[in-house]
């Protein structure tokens, strides 16, 4: 379990001024974020009001081309008009958004040094890992009941990392079901082109539908014939359409500096689904040129 208070301050770097998150935390918060330190040591309990600092790895380099130099250890920072000596640098870290620390943007002090730095030092966030095979909703109950009877005036907010993983479930079904939306939308409208084109093929060609049955065509050959043309249409829309949006999709993905990697089902799904829809709309052309009648059809201009 770690306690830590987190805040904002500014540090000057050269003659630039950068904005960080400033994190005064005992020393579990390294193990619970799982920390690395990359130049010099970590802050300790033993420190107590020693103004020390540890920079995490994307500020100490925005320090760095600030001040035309690389930050070294011992080297002095002014911090909100304090002055700490670096004692050390962290390797790169992910973000932990259960806690909503980011250490690559952070400078951490030791937790008594807080009172140096900040107008009020009060904890901010309780930190802590569960044994494995605890009940976290048990637990997470216990703990809120224990604070709540011990914290008057004022209330604790119990949060666990299953709390946060089924937030963005919801949130990726509503992401889901939006998707889902403009896709069914997206499909409509071409459907709806399909039709119209097919439509106005039946109606150019009414001449040519009179005569072929005439000469003795049955009319399922004629919807077989404008059926056909309907997926040869869809066919070749799916094929477009699943090619832009593939380069559309590795395209933004090279621009954000992520990998791509299309899914499996996706492509097949995809152009199937284009096929469904131009069988779907085209089969009212198609019903309706075999329906034509050939003598009318004939006489048509």
């Amino acid at each position: 379990m770690a306690p830590f208070i987190a805040t904002g301050t500014m540090i000057r770097a050269g003659g630039a001024t950068i904005q960080a998150n400033l994190i005064a935390a005992t020393d579990g918060l390294y193990a619970l974020t799982q920390a690395t330190v990359a130049q010099g040591r970590r802050t300790s309990e033993l420190d107590g009001f020693a103004p020390f600092v540890v920079l995490g790895a994307e500020l100490a380099r925005d320090m760095a081309i600030a001040a035309g130099q690389p930050v070294r250890i011992g080297d002095a920072v002014r911090m909100d008009d304090q002055v700490l000596t670096v004692i050390g640098v962290l390797g790169p870290a992910f973000p932990v958004p259960l806690l909503s620390l980011d250490l690559d943007r952070s400078a951490v002090i030791p937790f008594r040094t807080a009172r140096r730095l900040v107008p009020d030092p009060q904890i901010t966030t309780v930190a802590a890992r569960l044994t494995p095979g605890a009940d976290d909703r048990a637990t997470a109950a216990r703990v809120a009941d224990y604070f709540q009877a011990r914290l008057r005036p004022g209330g604790v907010q119990v949060q666990t990392a299953r709390q946060l993983v089924d937030g963005l479930e919801q949130q990726m079904r509503v992401y889901g079901l939006l998707l889902l939306a403009i896709g069914a939308v997206s499909l409509v409208v071409g459907g709806v082109g399909v039709m119209n084109v097919m439509l106005m093929s039946v109606m150019e060609r009414r001449r040519e539908i009179g005569l072929r049955l005439a000469i003795g065509a049955r009319r399922r050959d004629i919807r077989t014939m404008f059926l056909t043309e309907a997926l040869i249409l869809a066919t070749l829309g799916s094929l477009l359409g699943t090619g832009l949006g593939t380069l559309a999709g590795w395209l933004f993905a090279e621009a954000s500096g992520w990998s791509f990697l299309a899914a499996p089902l996706a492509l097949p799904l995809g152009a199937g689904m284009a096929l469904a829809v131009g069988l779907f709309f085209g089969s009212y052309p198609a019903a309706r040129a075999a329906r034509l009648d050939p003598i009318a059809a004939l006489r048509a201009e």
